[in-house]
């Protein structure tokens, strides 16, 4: 027999009937101690991993590093492979994660630094770790070169391999510490480059590197470690800076960092020096940054790739003067010799205000024709066009859509659900850009099926809360900063209602049958006295209601709120001991109607709740990492009596600790996350957890919703158990499923 996707057996003597059929088939889901989690829904969403370091090999494949868990579809934590067209390299499954540093020797053995020890590693092809290297530090190792038969390491450490070092060390490429290499640096050494004449030049904090000044910039004698006359002499009005990254064309040293003047010449953050041994300022090459995101820094990607250097970061837009020209970006390409032209039509994060991290931090030459592969936290965010992690760039900045190049992504959380009974569809809410491949940002609506609606297109924005009320999809957009009212199939803005504007951020939105409850940091704008964080719209007309106001006492705060139709009562919980100068304790209860906070219900709750539940039935489920209500010894998850406030007797809560989470309530039983487990108490049970009802060793924290027949558990993992989904999964609230999801 077919079944439409999602239709369920009404007739219990049908259902029994092919359930005995099914038995002698190996038929349905038995009842067991973990509970079946169902095929649908089940999605892909994601957003950009944050690539740190991108880094050409010999033959002609890119290492990656940073942090990320998949390359495409290759599993890649922090430290993947890519083929020389950008395609995933999936016989490469590196040994360790969250590379920020790579270097190859002459035989081609990579070296990788990362975060967490042991800190450096040599890898094999296959991306094992190579027994046969091993180094011992105090600190942090915070760059790496090799040149001919020899690895130098600068950062902040005081000794390798158990013999003091400041700073500068030099190891055979097996990691055995040369003992006479001992410049020393008086601070940190965070970039080193050595451009094949018989120096390294390392730039960072220090003042001296082996007992002579040298501010921030300075180089030894690749053979000897002894420091070299070459001085650029870099000084700032700032007084603390540092030499944030270099690069050299092989006769000159291009430096970025917050100085001011090198060789006493005015130079605002870059420089070109010869690496002559009177370290000679290029005259015309002067280029300055006018203003920066951070004012101790200054750029921190500058990359010398044939007839250009780049300049960028990915905290912001960085305004850059050259001549008479002047641009405003985050990655700008400048004429390597002359007078540095800019080039102004250059510019491939146009479009990229407003999302929470993206720009530059990695850039190497890619697959040909003059593009590059450029790494970040958003790659490209320009004209429409979503790249996480890696964008490919064509030589005029533009994305090429050609390349092989893959993504370097991280699962994206979701954080919010809202369901549409007479349709069966849910709409999705989280931090993802992409969902099944798909640009989707923040906002999705899936179908029964659970499919992705391609029709539904909200506009373009960050959203942080949904609800569905009155047949229309209300969205908190964090990057627009306003409270939108969408058509439910198409996700167009409804005509005639204007958005409602706020500051900061909206976290949740909670449909009473006339009004929409909004809580979060926020504060709406325009309206007089401010009203912030907890605050109604009035369904019919839209606006917002400013009479209703509601705040706790000084220091505290509202931190979630829950609507029971059954009583008209809106209940908040949070961490205040009075609201509006009415004394109650972590959980008030206010008439919907009237607006009137009961002073009367006012229930001895310790510490703050995670999750509060209204049945429907007279009674509120509580979560929490609390130990008594009311005085009475009580572990979560307990029920307390709308009416008095006081325990349901008939549900016992005495029992050990369960943790803290969230809860969902369906079919007279109590469903929640506790720990790092999902329980099901049946009210019936009188507190006991019901065996047949159990999914072990799941993350925290997640979020559960109920809605037909399933308990929809959302958050942001790759795991749910044992079983892959990805922050989002339902289970089912009745007893006996068929194992394609059919009850």
């Amino acid at each position: 027999m077919s079944l439409h996707p999602g239709l369920k057996w009404r007739r219990p003597w049908l259902a029994a009937w092919v359930c005995l059929l099914c038995a002698s088939l190996g038929g349905p889901l038995a009842a067991q101690d973990t509970a079946p989690l169902l095929p649908t829904p089940n999605i892909d969403p994601v957003l950009a991993g944050d690539v740190e370091v991108l880094h050409k090999l010999l033959d002609g494949r890119t290492m990656v590093g940073g942090s990320f868990s998949r390359l495409g579809n290759v599993v890649a934590d922090g430290c993947g492979r890519l083929l020389q067209d950008g395609s995933p390299d999936a016989a490469f499954q590196c040994a360790v994660s969250n590379a920020k540093a790579f270097a190859v020797d002459p035989s081609g053995r990579v070296y990788l630094l990362r975060n967490g020890g042991p800190t450096l590693v040599r890898l094999l092809p296959n991306g094992a770790l190579d027994p046969g290297f091993s180094t011992l530090n105090d600190g942090g190792i915070s760059s790496l070169v090799i040149a001919g038969d020899a690895l130098y390491l600068g950062g902040n450490f005081s000794s390798i391999n158990g013999v003091a070092r400041d700073r500068l060390a030099r190891l055979s490429l097996d990691g055995v510490l040369d003992p006479g290499w001992n410049p020393g640096a008086d601070a940190n050494v965070g970039a080193m480059r050595a451009p094949g004449d018989g120096f390294l030049y390392v730039g960072g904090a220090f003042s001296t590197v082996g007992g002579s000044p040298r501010a921030r910039l300075a180089r030894v004698s690749l053979a000897t470690g002894v420091v070299d006359a070459w001085n650029a002499a870099l000084a700032s009005t700032l007084g603390g800076f540092e030499v944030t990254a270099m690069d050299s064309d092989g006769s000159h040293l291009y430096v970025s960092g917050a100085f001011d003047t090198v060789q006493g010449q005015q130079r605002r953050r870059l420089a070109k020096i010869g690496l002559d041994t009177a370290a000679t300022l290029d005259p015309n090459w002067a280029p300055q940054v006018l203003s920066a995101p951070t004012q101790f820094s200054g750029p921190r990607l500058l990359r010398v790739i044939g007839a250009s250097v780049y300049v960028g970061d990915t905290t912001g837009d960085h305004l850059i003067g050259s001549g008479s020209d002047t641009k405003s970006a985050r990655l700008i390409r400048l004429s390597r010799t002359g007078a540095a032209v800019i080039d102004l039509a250059y510019d491939p994060f146009a479009d990229v205000s407003g999302t929470s991290a993206n720009g530059p931090r990695a850039l190497v030459e890619g697959d040909g024709g003059g593009r590059l592969f450029v790494g970040g936290a958003v790659s490209e965010l320009s004209a429409g066009q979503v790249r996480l992690g890696l964008a490919a760039l064509n030589p005029d900045g533009t994305v090429d859509g050609l390349s092989a190049l893959v993504e370097a992504t991280r699962i994206a959380g979701v954080t919010g659900l809202a369901f549409d009974a007479a349709t069966r569809a849910i709409y999705v809410q989280g931090s993802f850009l992409k969902v099944n491949g798909v640009q989707r940002p923040g906002l999705l609506r899936l179908l029964p099926g659970g499919s992705v609606d391609g029709g539904f297109r909200p506009p373009a924005g960050r959203y942080s809360a949904v609800a569905l009320a009155g047949g229309a999809v209300y969205a908190a957009d964090d990057k627009a900063r306003l409270l939108r009212k969408l058509d439910p199939i198409s996700g167009d803005p409804v005509a005639g209602f204007t958005p409602i504007a706020y500051t900061q951020s909206i976290g949740s939105l909670v449909v009473a049958p006339d009004h929409l409850y909004l809580l979060g940091s926020f504060q709406l704008n325009g309206i007089n006295p401010v009203l912030a964080r907890f605050a109604r719209i009035d369904l019919a007309s839209g606006q917002v209601d400013t009479s209703f106001r509601f705040s706790p006492n000084a220091g505290g705060f509202i931190a979630g709120l829950e609507f029971d139709a059954a009583t008209s009562s809106l209940f908040i919980h949070g961490v205040f001991s009075s609201i509006n100068g009415t004394p109650v304790q972590n959980l008030a209860r206010i008439d919907s109607n009237s607006a009137i906070l009961d002073g009367s219900f006012a229930p001895a709750i310790p510490t703050q709740l995670s999750a509060v539940v209204a049945d429907g039935e007279g009674g509120l489920w509580l979560n929490g990492g609390f130990a008594t209500i009311n005085g009475a010894t009580c572990r979560a998850p307990a029920r307390l009596l709308i009416a008095t406030g006081a325990l349901d007797p008939a549900f016992s809560c005495v029992r050990s600790a369960l943790g803290i989470g969230s809860l969902a309530y369906a079919r007279d039983a109590i469903y929640g996350s506790f720990g790092n487990s999902l329980r099901r108490f049946r009210r019936a049970d009188g507190g006991a957890a019901d065996p047949n009802w159990l999914r072990s060793a799941v993350p925290s924290p997640l979020t559960l919703r109920h809605f037909d027949d399933r308990v929809f558990v959302h958050g942001s993992y790759e795991m749910l158990g044992n079983e892959q989904r990805r922050s989002l999964a339902a289970l089912p609230t009745i007893e006996r499923y068929f194992r394609n999801g059919f009850e």
